[in-house]
């Protein structure tokens, strides 16, 4: 009896050191494999990645993404999104990064490590053949950013660090250089309703941030810097973004319309952070009071968004990629007035 249990106990032993010696042979691969990518591009099909069944049911990337990204929900939270569609669209769409492909991890980790997808420049805000789109002609004349120097006092600054955000059952995708079809275009449709009905000069900066998109706070802060640098007294700084979640979640009926519903973002990644967050429920608040029902509460995230570069920064998601633009524009006039009723109050 003795003797045999020594001779297992021997025999576990020697399978225990057999199986750590196997993970380091699998971790030694595993780095080979990756130098290997790194050093010889492949191709991947972008529509048809999969992540292997135990990654998916992890929940691992969503929660993950939940964390980050504004306005992201997990699978379990948006029963009609799967894992699955979870992961394929947001992780490949909205933040640039391949489960394929380590050399994308690595682009959002190391500054100045650009996308390996080739992509082309921007273009301007009319169409191929150089006339204006014809669902809101007069809206969009070209891509200047109204902004003109240092003659600019007290009013709101627009800009998109993710200035590709597009509506899915207007462009047909969730992202686009064709800014008459993305939040771009809402921006400068908020630029004229502020300065028209309300008398609030604005200035609207459409420059082109998220190629690729792991990049798009980075470069959205030399922007948003440099304007606040040129101008004066900038009361209010809004990041004007459209969220990625369900319909059913980005959507209120208001005066029999259907219309995109707006979530607020704070970082509270940066010392200042509460005075972002008593604008944020400052606006909360006028929206209710103006629309109840079209707000969908402020979503605080330890990050920094960039708002560190102003007490009066904002992160506004209207609608979803699931609402038209016909929808989120008819937000607008509502969060025209909310902002401007908190400007007015500004002392």
């Amino acid at each position: 009896m003795v003797v045999q249990l020594l001779v297992r106990k021997r025999r576990f032993r020697i399978t225990r050191r057999e199986q750590k010696r196997r993970r380091v042979f699998f971790l030694i691969a595993v780095l080979l494999l990756g130098c290997i990518l790194l050093l010889r591009p492949f191709e991947v099909n972008w529509g048809t990645i999969s992540l292997p069944g135990p990654l998916r049911e992890s929940g691992l990337y969503t929660e993950v993404f939940k964390a980050t990204l504004p306005g992201f929900r997990s699978s379990r939270e948006e029963p009609e999104d799967s894992s699955h569609h979870v992961v394929n669209k947001t992780l490949l769409a909205m933040v640039d990064i391949n489960p394929m492909d380590p050399r994308t991890f690595l682009s959002t980790q190391i500054p100045g490590m650009r996308s390996f997808r080739d992509l082309s420049p921007p273009p301007e805000f009319v169409n191929e053949e150089g006339s204006l789109p014809q669902v809101y002609p007069a809206l969009l004349t070209s891509q200047e950013t109204s902004f003109q120097g240092g003659d600019f006092h007290g009013g709101v600054f627009i800009y998109h660090a993710h200035t590709t955000e597009s509506f899915v059952p207007t462009s047909g995708e969730r992202f686009t250089t064709d800014l008459s079809q993305t939040v771009a275009f809402l921006g400068q449709e908020l630029k004229l309703i502020l300065e028209g009905d309300y008398g609030v000069p604005v200035l609207h900066d459409t420059t082109i941030h998220d190629i690729p998109r792991s990049q798009a706070y980075r470069e959205a802060r030399i922007t948003a810097q440099a304007r606040l640098d040129a101008a004066k007294e900038v009361r209010l700084v809004v990041d004007l973004h459209r969220d990625g979640v369900a319909r059913r979640v980005s959507t209120a009926e208001i005066n029999g319309e259907q219309v995109g519903k707006i979530l607020l973002v704070v970082g509270s990644g940066h010392k200042d952070w509460q005075e972002n967050m008593q604008n944020a429920k400052n606006l909360h608040e006028a929206l209710e009071r103006i629309a109840p029902g079209i707000s969908r509460g402020i979503s605080e995230k330890n990050l920094v968004y960039n708002q560190d570069l102003h007490p009066g920064a904002l992160l506004v998601e209207v609608g979803g990629h699931e609402n038209s633009l016909e929808e989120a524009r008819r937000t607008l006039p509502y969060l025209a007035r909310a902002l401007a009723e908190i400007i007015y109050q500004m002392p």
